[in-house]
């Protein structure tokens, strides 16, 4: 899981994005941190899948639920879609 958490910082987009599905489908809740710092990401798909990826934990923390309420307002369609998956499956 380490190694998935240090691709996260990776250049290349796709690394991430695969980092935060791939920990999403670990479940470990050591790396939420992590990937809530992902919602920030520059990239739409690396956001979308940060996204997606802490919905597949039990339950959604406040400080969770703030931070993908902010993703409705996301520029990126995609992203505010998977917010709203999650949020509504909560």
């Amino acid at each position: 899981m380490d190694i998935l958490i240090l691709l996260l910082d990776d250049r290349d987009t796709f690394i991430r994005r695969n980092a935060a599905e791939s920990l999403g489908k670990i479940g470990d809740l050591k790396s939420k941190p992590w990937l809530l710092r992902k919602l920030e990401d520059p990239e739409p798909s690396v956001r979308e899948a940060a996204a997606l990826s802490l919905g597949r934990f039990s339950g959604l923390d406040a400080e969770t639920r703030f931070k993908l309420t902010l993703l409705l307002q996301d520029d990126d369609t995609s992203v505010q879609r998977a917010a709203t998956q999650v949020l509504s499956s909560h």
